[in-house]
């Protein structure tokens, strides 16, 4: 019986050590595991966060390339008005170099 009862105990033992080590390498792979997806989490932090830089700098650059053609809108509805009133002032200045009805020219002989 006592034989019994050590190879029951020592059956016992070896199977608690072996769901340990079983146990051990799977926590132990677990932890592996997680610190790769940290280590991979914060590359993707690291790469989103340049992404965004970027992002704000394409907007940054986009936003100064509207302002400039809207500045040239701008400045092409200026130069047209401007020329709509270069027009309107030669045309007043050519009517006024225009001789005004002329006086009659008296003849006295």
């Amino acid at each position: 019986l006592e034989v019994s009862k050590r190879r029951a105990l020592d059956a016992i033992t070896a199977l608690t050590s072996q769901f340990a080590i079983t146990l051990n390498y799977g926590v132990s792979e677990a932890y592996e595991n997680q610190c790769r997806l940290n280590a991979e989490v914060k590359k993707l932090q690291r790469n989103i966060q340049n992404f965004v830089r970027q992002v704000d700098l394409w907007n940054k650059q986009i936003s100064e390339i509207s302002r400039a053609i809207k500045e040239l809108g701008d400045i092409e509805t200026w130069s047209q008005k401007l020329n709509v009133d270069m027009n309107c002032y030669r045309t007043v200045l050519q009517y006024s170099s225009y001789p005004k009805n002329p006086s009659p020219v008296r003849n006295y002989h």
